[in-house]
């Protein structure tokens, strides 16, 4: 079985590279892919957290860590422990999308619409064709009750990627 295989090569690894901080990632990466084949209810996401927790003390400037381990923190419900994970990842990684992106989906779900936008501008800042992250602030500029840039972010969607239906969909809800 190819994933037996994987499981075993990848603990041969940490074995011979326990101090190696990407090894340590590369785990809690298979952990959590793992743990998001199994049903919802039965997910136990604590070995995965520690893999990821593991690659960061032993290396704090840690890219797939700082993200992954956001992730899980913020799908866990530790909201604190998240916003503090990105802020680290802020600090050592400025131009990375994935971390202002990220990071807006958690002040979105803790209903921090403002901190939510600056993350959001900031994604589309260092990445300005990005369809996801219009896709968000569309949405978010419709909670905060700001037709007029949501009718903007719903405008550069479909200008984004004409072909996809959901700026167009963005478009309509708000122009009811």
């Amino acid at each position: 079985n190819l994933e037996k295989e994987l499981k075993n090569r990848i603990e041969k690894a940490l074995i011979l590279y326990s101090e190696d901080s990407l090894v340590w990632a590369i785990y809690g990466q298979f952990l959590l892919i793992n743990e998001e084949k199994k049903n919802e209810k039965v997910r136990d996401y604590n070995e995965t957290l520690k893999a990821f927790q593991h690659s960061m003390n032993i290396k704090e400037e840690n890219l797939p860590a700082i993200i992954n381990l956001g992730i899980m923190y913020r799908r866990t419900r530790q909201f604190d422990k998240a916003r503090d994970t990105y802020n680290l990842g802020k600090k050592y990684f400025p131009n990375e999308y994935l971390i202002f992106y990220n990071s807006s989906l958690l002040f979105t779900d803790n209903k921090d619409f403002k901190n939510a936008e600056i993350d959001l501008l900031k994604a589309v800042e260092l990445q300005p064709n990005n369809y996801d992250a219009y896709t968000n602030l569309g949405k978010l500029y419709k909670d905060m009750n700001n037709i007029e840039l949501s009718e903007k972010s719903y405008r550069k969607m479909i200008e984004i990627d004409p072909k996809k239906a959901q700026g167009y969909r963005g478009l309509g809800a708000i122009m009811i």
